[in-house]
């Protein structure tokens, strides 16, 4: 297939290079020069305008969206996508757009789509569709990780835009997983938050250990293989339900306590019971909103 590149960072040079080498061919847009300047160098099809969108079949927009007072910026995306927009022309083909930048959920339906069938000459279902494919690529390994993704999750518009992705996709071995827009752009942001809860209950573990001569290394080492929720990916994570038993409930607690009296802050324990607070009510009035 014929793909334009939107951005050409870290995602969208590790996007670009790893499909031509599946077979794709790829161009790659980029309003940094110099960044268009290495890749021309290295042998990969650069253009400073529209010129790609309007070759390629298929459009993927990897621009950034910074942080600015607790809010992505979406400025680059919807300058990117109105672009895309305004390049995309008429084919014999069907032909897709593709955004790849981190995003809150409903972005897509929200400012995205609006902004293309804005701009867009060609009409929306019958010639083109949209989806979010979000990314899971460290910085440091953007291209390996490329293309040896755990997962492919696709977040389709309608089921020919879903199609489409998932036969460029076609030759990766990793699995499809198709869903909603939202549902897509929602696995993204949540799949970041959960690594940074990851890393702030192991940190949460290494002070305790460091306070009262525990060994941090042992217990995180032994609790990769001993803590269910670890060891077993799928397990722990049906929601909707508070856990009870005879362990959770009471080993949190008594934990809770053990730390406190040590002078260390429990905000991680303590959102952990209040939670389960919530579900616990929730569980009770089912029809309480």
């Amino acid at each position: 297939m014929l793909v334009s590149i939107i951005g050409a960072g870290t995602v969208g040079r590790a996007t670009g290079i790893g499909l031509q080498q599946y077979g794709h061919d790829v161009i790659f847009h980029d309003n940094d020069s110099s960044v268009l300047d290495r890749l021309a160098q290295e042998g990969y099809k650069v253009t400073g305008g529209v010129e790609g969108v309007r070759e390629s079949h298929i459009h993927i927009v990897c621009v950034p969206t910074p942080l600015e007072e607790n809010e992505f910026n979406l400025n680059f995306l919807e300058s990117a996508v109105k672009q895309v927009a305004c390049g995309m022309v008429r084919k014999d083909t069907y032909q897709l757009i593709v955004v790849r930048s981190t995003v809150l959920p409903f972005t897509m339906k929200g400012k995205v789509i609006p902004l293309i069938e804005r701009y867009c000459t060609i009409k929306s279902g019958d010639e083109y569709g949209v989806c979010y494919n979000p990314e899971f690529l460290r910085t440091a390994h953007a291209l390996e990780d490329f293309l040896n993704p755990p997962i492919i999750v696709i977040g389709e518009s309608d089921k020919q835009s879903g199609d489409m992705l998932a036969e460029l996709y076609a030759p990766f071995s990793a699995p499809q997983f198709k869903t909603s827009l939202e549902n897509a752009e929602a696995i993204k942001c949540f799949s970041n938050v959960y690594n940074a809860m990851k890393v702030s209950f192991f940190n949460q573990i290494y002070l305790i250990a460091q306070k009262c001569g525990l060994d941090h290394e042992a217990i995180s080492q032994a609790m990769l293989r001993s803590s269910l929720g670890i060891r077993i990916p799928e397990y722990y994570t049906k929601g909707g339900f508070p856990f009870g038993g005879d362990c959770l409930p009471k080993d949190l607690s008594a934990s809770t306590s053990f730390v406190n009296e040590l002078g260390l802050n429990t905000h991680l324990f303590n959102a952990v019971a209040d939670i389960n607070e919530e579900m616990k009510k929730l569980e009770a009035n089912p029809d309480t909103e």
